[in-house]
């Protein structure tokens, strides 16, 4: 049986690399972040009201009533895959 025997120096070096690597992965993930809003968990949204092509206008949101919106692309596959499972919600 063969005992690997691991080197101070390639062993530091190594764990140098990993840090660098994730401190790059880190810095990336914020500068993508920079421009989003503030998660803390609510969002109110009361009056909005959607605007058909006839030109009716129907609020969005009952009174007592939860409401889910869903925005999606008709191209996305993704998407379409998740449309059964809103027509399940609903």
């Amino acid at each position: 049986m063969k005992i690997l025997k691991i080197n101070k120096k390639s062993l530091l070096k190594g764990l140098r690399d990993v840090a660098i690597l994730i401190l790059v992965v880190y810095g990336i993930s914020l500068w993508q972040a920079r421009h989003l809003l503030d998660d803390d968990g609510s969002i109110e949204i009361n009056d909005l009201q959607l605007v058909s092509l006839q030109g009716n206008v129907t609020p969005v949101f009952e009174q007592n009533k939860r409401t889910l919106i869903y925005f999606f692309a008709p191209w996305c596959s993704i998407c379409k895959v998740s449309i059964n499972n809103l027509d399940y919600l609903d």
